[in-house]
């Protein structure tokens, strides 16, 4: 049985209820019937794996585990801003931005855990595309920028992050639930 998994960096409880005041700020147009993702499930996506085969799950977290050689104590996390997302000139999403090295330091996380599950042959789907750290705040139809209200708040908010997740990705009608089955501290 193939599972939908990826791994994950979570938000600390603090850091979730400032960014949540700011959000309730924001007031989107009702035509882009937006939804806001639940603080619960707020999260960095290191690597979205795709569906993987159940078999492959433990081989997973020793790849994961790999990397606590070089992140022993963890690494720290800094948001810098809540904005539009992706990248472009149509944007579908609110996110909340990573500052550059954060985004340097997880896109060499995501590359050495790619290299760790090639190596015991764990094919995934991958993403050819710079790491753009950020957390998905709400989804919306999409839109042009300009089509949109100004919501750019800089933020300066950081924490360590000392501890990785494998993720399961069970979909549903009301949105995503996320089951964590294995947990690695650096």
């Amino acid at each position: 049985m193939k599972r939908r998994l990826f791994i994950s960096i979570k938000i600390p409880k603090e850091i979730r209820k400032t960014v949540r005041e700011e959000l309730n700020k924001i007031k989107l147009p009702q035509k882009l019937q937006a939804r806001f993702v639940p603080e619960k499930n707020w999260h960095i996506t290191v690597l979205f794996m795709g569906y993987i085969e159940e078999n492959e799950i433990e081989n997973t977290a020793e790849a994961i585990s790999d990397i606590k050689k070089e992140y022993t104590g963890g690494f720290e996390v800094t948001f810098e801003k809540i904005n539009y997302g992706p990248p472009g000139s149509v944007k579908r999403m609110i996110w909340l931005k990573t500052n550059k090295n954060t985004s340097d330091i997880i896109g060499r996380i995501k590359n050495s855990l790619e290299s760790g599950l090639k190596t015991r042959g764990i094919f995934f789907e991958h993403d050819f595309k710079d790491f753009n750290g950020h957390v998905t705040l709400a989804k919306f139809m999409p839109a042009s920028e300009r089509e949109l209200p100004g919501i750019e708040k800089t933020l300066a908010l950081s924490f360590k992050a000392d501890t990785v997740f494998l993720t399961e990705s069970h979909l549903e009608k009301s949105g995503a639930n996320y089951e964590d089955l294995e947990e690695v501290f650096l």
